[in-house]
């Protein structure tokens, strides 16, 4: 019970709407998150473990969500920028329906220290958590 209550209010605190910035916006490529070269197939994310943090007070939340609970979904993503892929988690309550984003298709993306954030096809900012970031596999021609 007290689980739940410290998920609402660190999803409440999350989805609370924050003044525009200015972000360093660069294109990429969203890949399919469970079949690509860098973290496909699901063996790289065993647990869904999710922080979350309050940057104005610093207060940080952790936590594991567990199946069987229903209620929020966790997200992944794997984009491809020139130079780095990185794999991202956003947790969304389970009735939220899912982001507009295409697979292999070009998205438009930011990253700030631990966080990227997307721009779905209606042109909303996603934040997400970089759970792993690895460099681009460089082809050989």
């Amino acid at each position: 019970m007290m689980l739940r209550i410290a998920v609402l209010f660190a999803l409440a605190g999350a989805l609370t709407p924050a003044a525009p910035k200015n972000r360093d916006w660069q294109t990429g490529t969203l890949l399919d998150a469970e079949h690509n070269g860098y973290f496909g197939g699901g063996q790289n994310r065993p647990d869904t473990t999710v922080s979350l943090a309050d940057a104005k007070t610093g207060t940080q939340f952790h936590f594991t969500i567990e199946p069987a609970a229903g209620n929020l979904v966790l997200d992944h993503y794997v984009i491809e920028s020139e130079t780095d892929v990185y794999l991202v988690d956003r947790m969304r309550l389970g009735s939220a329906k899912p982001p507009v984003l295409v697979v292999n298709a070009r998205v438009r993306f930011a990253v700030e220290k631990k966080k990227l954030w997307l721009l779905d096809a209606a042109g909303r900012e996603l934040q997400t958590t970089i759970a792993q970031q690895k460099a681009k596999l460089q082809s050989t021609q």
